[in-house]
C-alpha cells in the first residue's frame, strides 16, 4: 500500500479516491430519491400519522443497530459494509417495482434503515483511517461535496418525481444503486492510501474492541463527544421533520417549485463551499469556527418557516453553510483528539447511533403535528427547538479542547 505523511498533496490524496468519490455520489443520488420521496409514497396507501411512524421505525433499526455496525465495520470492512448498504438501497426500490401497496411501503422502508445502516459510519471510518490528519478537514468536505452532488440531482427532480407511479420511481431508484456497486468494485481493487501502521492496515480480522472500550474513548473526548452526539440527535430531528414536511408541501403548495429549490439548495451549498469550508477548518481555531457555525444554524432554522417566496432559498442556504461548518469542524476536531488507532469504526458507529435518533424523532414528530397544527406551526416549533438546543451546545463546548494528541508514526 501507498504510504501517506502529512506533507501528502491535497491533490494526489484526492485523487487516489476517485472510484470511491463516484461510488458516494451515485449512492447518494439513488438512496436520496428514495428518502426525498418515501413520505409522499405512504401517504398515497397509508394515513401520514402511520407514514411518519413507519419511517421513524426505520431509523429505529438503525438505532438499535448502530453500535453492533460499528463492530462489524471493524470486523469485516469498511468496503464490504459499503456493499451491503447497497444492495438493501439496491431492494428497497425493487420492490416497489411490481406496485405500491401498504406492504410494499414498509418492507421498502425497513430496507432502506438497513442501506444507510453502514453508510455514513462507513465512510467516516474509511476516511479516518486512509486520511492524512494535515488533510483531513478537505477531504471531508470533499466527500460530503460528492454526498451533496447526488442528493442535488435527487432533490432537484422531485416536484416530477411525485407525479410518476411507484413503479416508475422503483426503477427511478436503482439505476444509480447499480453504478454505485461497479464503482466500489473499481474502488476496492485500487491501492488505496494509508497512514495507518502495517499492523492496523487490514480489517478482516477480529476485532479486540468492547463497549468498554466505546465508553472508555467517549469519555476522553468529553465534552466534544457529547456536544457532537447532542447535536447529531437534534440536526438530525430537525432535518427528519424538515424532509417530511417539505416533501408533502411540494405536492401540495402553490410554492411547490420555490420548495423544491430550497431542498436542493441545502446539498447544491455543499457543492459549493464544503472544500473551502474544510480548508478554512485545517488551518483556523475549531472551537471559534463551531460557535460561528452554531450561530448560523440557530438563525437560519428560526425563519425558515417564515415564508416560501425566494427569501426561503436564503435561509435553506445559510442553514446549510451552518451545518457543514459545524459537522466538518467536529470529524477534524475529533480526528485531532484520537490516537490513530484501531477503534474507528466504534467512534463513528456510535456517533451515527445518536445520528439516527434524530432521524427516527423527526419524521414521527412531524407525522403527528403536520396533522395537528399544520406545515407551518410544524416548522416554527422545530426552528424554536434548534434555537434552544444551538445555546446548550453552545455551553457545552466552553471547556472543549483543542489540543492535539499525538498520533502513532507512519
Amino acid at each position: 500500500m501507498l504510504s501517506l505523511n502529512a506533507k501528502s498533496s491535497f491533490t494526489s490524496v484526492a485523487t487516489s479516491f476517485t472510484p470511491f468519490w463516484f461510488f458516494v455520489l451515485l449512492f447518494k443520488f439513488g438512496a436520496g430519491i428514495h428518502y426525498s420521496i418515501i413520505a409522499v409514497l405512504g401517504s398515497r396507501v397509508l394515513p401520514l400519522p402511520l407514514v411518519g411512524l413507519f419511517i421513524g421505525l426505520a431509523a429505529f433499526l438503525q438505532v438499535a443497530l448502530d453500535v453492533p455496525a460499528g463492530f462489524m465495520l471493524e470486523r469485516y470492512g469498511y468496503l464490504h459494509m459499503l456493499r451491503i448498504s447497497t444492495i438493501c438501497f439496491f431492494l428497497a426500490g425493487v420492490i416497489i417495482i411490481p406496485g405500491l401497496t401498504p406492504l410494499t411501503f414498509i418492507l421498502s422502508t425497513v430496507l432502506s434503515g438497513l442501506g444507510w445502516l453502514f453508510f455514513t459510519p462507513g465512510l467516516e471510518a474509511y476516511l479516518l483511517a486512509h486520511s492524512p490528519i494535515t488533510l483531513f478537514g478537505r477531504i471531508t468536505g470533499l466527500q460530503r461535496t460528492m454526498q451533496a452532488i447526488g442528493m442535488t440531482l435527487a432533490v432537484i427532480g422531485l416536484p416530477y418525481f411525485v407525479q410518476l407511479p411507484g413503479t416508475i420511481i422503483g426503477l427511478i431508484i436503482i439505476y444509480p444503486l447499480i453504478g454505485a456497486l461497479a464503482a466500489l468494485a473499481i474502488a476496492e481493487r485500487q491501492p488505496m492510501p494509508t497512514v495507518l501502521p502495517a499492523r492496523l492496515r487490514y480489517r478482516r480480522r477480529a476485532s479486540q474492541a468492547t463497549l468498554t472500550t466505546l465508553v472508555s474513548t467517549l469519555q476522553k473526548l468529553h465534552p466534544l463527544s457529547t456536544a457532537f452526539i447532542f447535536y447529531s440527535i437534534t440536526i438530525a430531528s430537525y432535518f427528519g421533520l424538515l424532509w417530511f414536511t417539505l416533501a408533502l408541501l411540494i405536492a401540495s403548495h402553490t410554492s411547490g417549485h420555490i420548495i423544491s429549490l430550497g431542498m436542493a439548495v441545502f446539498d447544491f451549498t455543499v457543492i459549493i463551499v464544503a472544500l473551502v469550508i474544510g480548508k478554512i477548518v485545517d488551518s483556523s481555531n475549531k472551537k471559534i469556527v463551531a460557535y460561528i457555525a452554531l450561530t448560523i444554524v440557530a438563525f437560519s432554522a428560526f425563519f425558515l418557516w417564515s415564508t416560501f417566496q425566494p427569501l426561503f432559498i436564503l435561509f435553506c442556504f445559510l442553514l446549510s453553510i451552518g451545518d457543514e461548518m459545524f459537522t466538518i469542524t467536529f470529524w477534524s476536531w475529533i480526528d485531532t483528539r484520537l490516537p490513530q488507532g484501531e477503534h474507528y469504526g466504534l467512534i463513528t458507529g456510535a456517533l451515527t447511533f445518536a445520528e439516527d435518533l434524530g432521524w427516527m424523532a423527526g419524521p414521527i414528530i412531524a407525522g403527528l403535528l403536520y396533522t395537528l397544527v399544520g406545515p407551518i406551526s410544524t416548522l416554527h416549533y422545530a426552528g424554536l427547538a434548534v434555537v434552544l438546543c444551538s445555546f446548550l451546545i453552545g455551553l457545552l463546548l466552553i471547556k472543549a479542547k483543542t489540543t492535539k494528541i499525538q498520533k502513532i508514526p507512519t
